[in-house]
C-alpha cells in the first residue's frame, strides 16, 4: 500500500507544462502546374507484328517405283554405287557373300541399332546387297519397309523428311568393309 501512496504523490507532485498557445497556420495556395506540352511524333513508324508462317509440316512419303527407277538415281550417282563396292571387296577377299550379315550388325550396331535373329533391316540389307542390288533399289526397299512398319529405323539414320538414310548406312559399311 505504500508503494501506491509514493506513486500517487509523485505523480501529484510533477509540474504540469503550460499551455501552448493555439496554432494558427494561414493557408497559402501552391501555384498553379504549368501546363505540359504534348510529345513530339516519334521519329520512327509503328509496324505491326506478323508473326512467321508456320513451318510445314514433315510428311512421311511412300517410295514409290519411280525412286528405284534406273532413271532417277539422284543421290546414288557416285564414281560407283556402294553396293557395287561392297560386292567387288567381298569377292576380292575370297570371303564372299558370307562376310556381308557380320559387316551390316557391325555398321548397324555403329548406328545404335542392335540387330537379333529375324531382324527385318538386317534381312533386307543383307539380302539386297548379296543380290546386287543398286544403292536406289536398296534405298527403296528399307524406306517401304519402314513406312509399312517391318523395322523402326535407327534414329542416327532417320532424315529430317522422315525418311532414312540409306546412303549414310552403305557409305559406312564400304568404310568398314574396307577397313
Amino acid at each position: 500500500m505504500t508503494f501506491l501512496l509514493v506513486t500517487v504523490a509523485l505523480v501529484a507532485m510533477q509540474p504540469r507544462p503550460e499551455a501552448a498557445p493555439p496554432v494558427t497556420a494561414e493557408v497559402v495556395p501552391a501555384p498553379a502546374p504549368a501546363p505540359i506540352a504534348p510529345l513530339p511524333e516519334p521519329p520512327f513508324e509503328t509496324v505491326e507484328y506478323v508473326p512467321p508462317p508456320a513451318p510445314a509440316p514433315v510428311v512421311e512419303q511412300a517410295v514409290s517405283r519411280a525412286d528405284a527407277s534406273l532413271l532417277e538415281l539422284r543421290e546414288a550417282v557416285r564414281s560407283r554405287e556402294a553396293s557395287d563396292v561392297l560386292h567387288q571387296l567381298a569377292l576380292n577377299a575370297g570371303s564372299g557373300p558370307d562376310d556381308l550379315p557380320a559387316l551390316a550388325r557391325g555398321v548397324l550396331g555403329d548406328f545404335g541399332y542392335r540387330a537379333r535373329n529375324g531382324d527385318r533391316l538386317h534381312a533386307l540389307l543383307v539380302a539386297s546387297l548379296s543380290n546386287q542390288k543398286s544403292d536406289a533399289y536398296i534405298d527403296a526397299l528399307l524406306n517401304t519397309a519402314a513406312a509399312r512398319g517391318e523395322f523402326t529405323p535407327p534414329f542416327a539414320l532417320v532424315l529430317p523428311t522422315g525418311r532414312m538414310d540409306t546412303g549414310s548406312l552403305l557409305q559406312a559399311m564400304v568404310r568398314a568393309a574396307q577397313g
